[in-house]
Parts: structure tokens; C-alpha cells; sequence
């Protein structure tokens, strides 16, 4: 039945615009495109309000969308339990799940940070829809230990992907078969802070498939200042034998983490 309604809609769209010069009749249809794509949205509830997420664009963002308030419900109590005016970067924002959480609450200042342009495109977009350009600030770079331009590779042109990389095509559980590169502008956090004169962040979420390393290490001035850091520590030993350090050297120390469940692989570092 769907696919014969489908069927009778585009032969209506198609006779709607039979008059129509080739240039009018693509806008009209991208216009109507667009509108169907919003319609198709899908909304997390939240207890600070609706999230609008655009589901229809691909399945990776319809699986963040399904599974959004079970995945990491650790992550959303440290959100709510930071205070108001305080300063929150999601680094490897991906879509904006969580800057998108953090700026329905409307008394933080949220960046999240998405060197895919893929990515960032759709972060940009889910501000707008949900309507949180004063609230929340999405920039397309990177960081890193070294401030200058490095190429990203990425896993998957599916638009919501993880797993990418910059520098090299490797990520925590080794090399892997880049689908696309992409020059980004890297700053390692101590440069970016300097540079753009900006306040400190209060609270780091760190989620960026295996280059945590090379972020805390451009960032030795900036997270000894910090009130808290989530990431998740994966890979071999002494990958994560060296974040461990890293956080200890910033004076962090780890608190248990709440609520864990089986898929838990956050962990979460504060300043006694």
C-alpha cells in the first residue's frame, strides 16, 4: 500500500511541475524534498525538553536516535549535574547528541567540536531545528598535539559515522580502509584556548576513537584547570596506560561512574 501511495505522490509531484522550466522544476522538487525530510525527523524525550533529530538522512543517526537515552545514561547525569554558566565541550561531537542535550538546558556554554565535515554539517543543522544557536557553538576542527593542517580519514561516508581518523587511517583497534580524506584544521587545546582567548572549559567529554592521547597531550596547560573529563579508554595497554598517566599528571582523579551498565566504556576523571 505504501509504495502505491509513494507511486501516486511522485506522479502527482511530477504533474505539478510539468509546466515548469528544468531550472524551476528542481527547485520546486528539492523544496518538497526538504520538507518531507523534516517530516521524518525523529524526537528524543527528554526531561529538559524534545531533541529533533533528522532520522530519514541515515541509519546510524536513526540507531543515536532509537537508543539515545540507554547508551550512555551516565552521560547525560554528569550533564545534569554540572552548574549553571559553566563551560561543556564535546570533542567528536559526531551529530551533536549530547551538545544538543546539554543546550536544552539553556544555562551552559556548549561547544561541540566535528572535524568531518559530513558530520558537522548535520550538527549544524540539528541546532537550527531545535533552535539552539544562542546556547549551543559547533566548530569544524580537530585537536590534537600539534597545531597546523592534517588530513582526516574517514571510515564510512555515511553521514553519523564514527571511527575516524586524523593524521593517519588508524583508530584504537588498528589501521582501517579510508572511504574518504578530508584537509581539517587540528590546534592542539592550549593553542586554541591562547589564540582565540576563550574560557577554559569546566567539563571535557572526550570521545574521539583512539586520538585521545594525542589530544591530552596538546592540552597539559588547559586540563590541569578543569573540573571534570569523560572519555573512554580503549585499545591496548599501553595506550591506555598512557592516558591514565596523562589524566593523573592534571591533578584528575577517577570517580565511579553512575549509573553503569554492561555497555558502559565511559570513564569519568575529577579534581579533588
Amino acid at each position: 500500500m505504501s509504495r502505491k501511495v509513494a507511486s501516486f505522490l511522485h506522479a502527482v509531484s511530477n504533474a505539478a511541475t510539468v509546466t515548469m522550466s528544468a531550472r524551476q522544476k528542481s527547485k520546486t522538487k528539492a523544496g518538497l524534498v526538504a520538507k518531507i525530510n523534516a517530516d521524518l525527523s525523529g524526537v528524543v524525550s527528554t526531561p529538559h525538553g524534545d531533541i529533533k533529530l533528522l532520522t530519514s538522512r541515515s541509519s546510524n543517526i536513526a540507531a543515536a536516535v532509537a537508543g539515545f537515552l540507554t547508551d550512555e545514561p551516565e552521560t547525560l547525569v554528569w550533564i545534569d549535574s554540572m552548574s549553571a554558566d559553566e563551560v561543556f565541550w564535546d570533542i567528536g561531537a559526531n551529530i551533536g547528541l549530547y551538545s544538543l542535550y546539554a543546550g536544552l538546558r539553556q544555562d551552559l556554554v556548549v561547544y561541540g567540536f566535528e572535524p568531518s565535515a559530513l558530520n558537522y554539517g548535520l550538527i549544524a543543522e540539528h541546532i537550527i531545528i531545535n533552535d539552539l544557536d544562542k546556547h549551543v557553538s559547533a566548530l569544524c576542527i580537530a585537536f590534537g598535539d600539534e597545531t597546523g593542517l592534517l588530513k582526516l580519514y574517514g571510515a564510512s561516508a555515511d553521514v553519523g559515522h564514527a571511527s575516524n581518523s586524523i593524521g593517519t587511517a588508524e583508530n584504537q583497534f588498528g589501521a582501517f580502509d579510508a572511504q574518504y580524506e578530508q584537509m581539517v584544521p587540528v590546534y592542539t587545546i592550549d593553542d586554541f584556548c591562547k589564540n582565540f582567548n576563550c574560557r577554559v572549559p569546566d567539563h571535557i567529554k572526550l570521545d574521539v576513537d583512539g586520538l585521545e592521547a594525542h589530544i591530552l597531550r596538546g592540552a597539559q596547560k588547559t586540563i590541569k584547570k578543569i573540573k571534570s573529563l569523560l572519555i573512554e579508554i580503549e585499545g591496548d595497554q599501553a595506550r591506555q596506560d598512557e592516558l591514565l598517566g596523562l589524566i593523573a599528571k592534571a591533578g584528575l582523579v577517577e570517580q565511579e561512574i553512575s549509573p553503569r551498565t554492561d555497555k558502559t566504556r565511559n570513564r569519568l576523571f575529577v579534581r579533588p
